[in-house]
């Protein structure tokens, strides 16, 4: 699974979605519960290393998501505010922790995802909004 996660290809519209962002001079952080070396490498393999200003990996918290520690101290790292984030993610733990944080969550759910994860159980978890591709997130965070 790690040498996957290392070579994981983006879904199309992301590095869109992630210099819309940057134009509008929005801080973006990577929160994973996967070890740093691997996102690293991700990141590197898809060119993405300087489209954050914080990346938070399993070894910099000690509770993971669907906790809100880990927003909580991206938000106090980036010396941002509940009412201007939201979370973007592809599972009940990404959906539950923007929850539990108070903030607003972008539920991804693409179609390969009904392999992983059943739709409407994650929509109990009532995500701001849904998406199935990248595209869509665009005039949600516009």
């Amino acid at each position: 699974a790690g040498e996957k996660l290392r070579q994981v290809k983006l879904y199309p519209g992301v590095k869109e979605v992630l210099e819309f962002l940057a134009k509008m001079e929005k801080k973006k952080a990577l929160i994973t519960s996967s070890p740093r070396d691997i996102i690293v490498e991700a990141l590197s393999y898809n060119h993405l290393q300087d489209y954050f200003d914080l990346v938070l990996c399993a070894e910099d918290v000690k509770k993971h998501k669907p906790d809100p520690d880990v927003i909580n101290r991206a938000l106090t790292l980036l010396k941002g505010n509940k009412e201007g984030a939201i979370i973007v993610g592809d599972s009940d733990k990404d959906v539950g922790a923007a929850k539990n944080a108070g903030i607003d969550s972008l539920l991804f759910y693409p179609v390969e995802n009904s392999l992983y994860y059943n739709l409407e159980d994650l929509q109990k978890h009532n995500p701001t909004y849904t998406i199935s591709n990248f595209s869509e997130a665009l005039s949600i965070l516009s």
